[in-house]
């Protein structure tokens, strides 16, 4: 089941509580990730992302899910943007060990309340993995599809 936003399924709702991070990969020709976030982590998420040189702001998405969470796009250019966007992560849970923060990406969850390191890695592979693989699938239905008839414009 979905919530109109990925194609993939959601885990189980977290405790009252709990913050989240949500790695959503789009299926599309955009390079990005949506970060789906509890509103409270958005604005230091982001911080920390742009710190470490993520190509990220935030983000918009028109559906009919008005949902709690903050979305924060963050283009992934290369392979490093994973790294960036990782390390970015993993510094934030670092810096708020009190808070119960969860990472959710399809069915997987961290909890990364004095999180393991291992696990957001884990996690972020699956991630990444999954966004390869829809760039990839994207691409061969562009190329199956072939170029638009001549006369035709995008414009």
């Amino acid at each position: 089941m979905t919530q109109g936003h990925d194609a993939l399924p959601q885990p189980s709702p977290p405790a009252p509580g709990v913050l989240r991070i949500r790695v959503d990969s789009t299926f599309g020709a955009m390079e990005e990730v949506k970060l789906r976030v509890s509103p409270e982590l958005a604005q230091p998420l982001l911080a920390q992302l742009q710190e470490d040189g993520s190509d990220a702001s935030f983000g918009a998405e028109f559906s009919l899910d008005l949902g709690e969470l903050t979305i924060i796009a963050v283009m992934m250019r290369d392979s490093g943007a994973w790294m960036t966007l990782r390390t970015a992560i993993e510094k934030y849970a670092d810096r708020h060990k009190g808070k119960q923060v969860r990472l959710e990406h399809g069915n997987s969850v961290v909890d990364i309340q004095g999180y393991g390191a291992k696990d957001v890695e884990r996690l972020m592979k699956t991630a990444h993995d999954d966004f390869t693989e829809h760039a990839r699938k994207w691409q061969e239905m562009n190329q199956r599809m072939g170029p638009p008839p001549d006369g035709d414009s995008e414009g």
